[in-house]
């Protein structure tokens, strides 16, 4: 146990590291991957360029092209919009 000290009082603080586990690990992966490979298939079948596809979701154009090309995978919180998104247009 560590203690913050602020001018006269003392906090009393605790570091927990929470395990993650290997099965979440695998699941965030192949949860990734369905979700890419939507995206992928859904930008084939759109008919639309990268770049309207990318202002669709809110992000950049390079970056949109660097997912799908699994060069630099999405974080969580933009793989959870990618998901509602692929939802709302019927791809998963």
């Amino acid at each position: 146990m560590r203690s913050l000290l602020f001018k006269d009082i003392t906090i009393p603080v605790a570091f927990k590291a929470i395990p993650y586990s290997r099965r979440a690990q695998l699941w965030n992966r192949q949860a990734s991957k369905d979700v890419l490979d939507a995206l992928g298939q859904y930008r084939i079948e759109s008919n639309e360029s990268d770049r309207q596809t990318a202002t669709k979701l809110g992000v950049n154009c390079l970056t949109l092209k660097d997912w799908l090309r699994g060069v630099d995978p999405p974080q969580r919180c933009l793989l959870a919009r990618l998901a509602g998104f692929l939802r709302r247009v019927g791809y998963l």
